[in-house]
């Protein structure tokens, strides 16, 4: 195995508990697929990864759909998800608004869009 797919492996064993009813290959594939878009930020902090992030971008380039962000317990807050967000808008400067919805810990709810300049 290549260090590419190390990695990969590594990014698996963080979020595996976050992807109720996906399997591993899906859950890889997808992996590969972001890190080839560019739409997954991976925080590490000491060589270990504290945060992973997921989206994809609309054709118009100004919606951020987040499929999942994924912290470790200890660095959870609102202003970790805001470092998320600023870090990323420098990558995609042409964002101006993101949508999500927190399925896993409000099941059913509708999706919400907010501007950048909310978030930020």
């Amino acid at each position: 195995m290549d260090a590419g797919n190390n990695f990969v492996d590594e990014i698996y064993e963080f979020v595996k508990n976050y992807f109720v009813g996906a399997n591993e290959r899906d859950i890889k594939k997808n992996i590969c697929l972001h890190l080839y878009y560019g739409t997954i930020d991976i925080v590490m902090d000491e060589n270990k990864i504290i945060a992973i992030a997921r989206w994809n971008i609309s054709p118009s380039g100004k919606v951020a759909h987040v499929l999942d962000v994924v912290i470790e317990k200890k660095h959870r807050s609102v202003e970790f998800v805001r470092f998320l967000v600023k870090r990323n808008l420098n990558r995609f400067p042409t964002i101006k608004f993101i949508k999500y919805a927190r399925f896993l810990k409000y099941p059913g709810r509708k999706e919400k869009l907010v501007s950048i300049d909310r978030l930020i």
